[in-house]
């Protein structure tokens, strides 16, 4: 694997963990506020983000790949 890629990759998903956690911090005080109580709550899903960000990407190459085949299919 190429080191560029892998460096990119890195950022990316450390990217995407540092907005997971911003957007954490951010919502925490509304949610406490909302339920009267500090519980977690949904607002934990946000430290995911790294996870979601990679699930979507493979579901927009996937859906790429598929289009792009389509395409193959009838031009041909």
């Amino acid at each position: 694997m190429n080191v560029k890629k892998i460096r990119k990759s890195i950022a990316e998903y450390g990217a995407a963990l540092i907005i997971g956690i911003i957007l954490y911090k951010l919502c925490r005080p509304y949610a406490i506020a909302f339920r009267g109580n500090e519980l977690p709550g949904g607002e934990c899903a946000l430290w995911g983000m790294p996870f979601y960000w990679g699930m979507a990407k493979c579901a927009i190459a996937d859906l790429r790949h598929w289009i792009t085949r389509k395409v193959r299919r009838k031009t041909a």
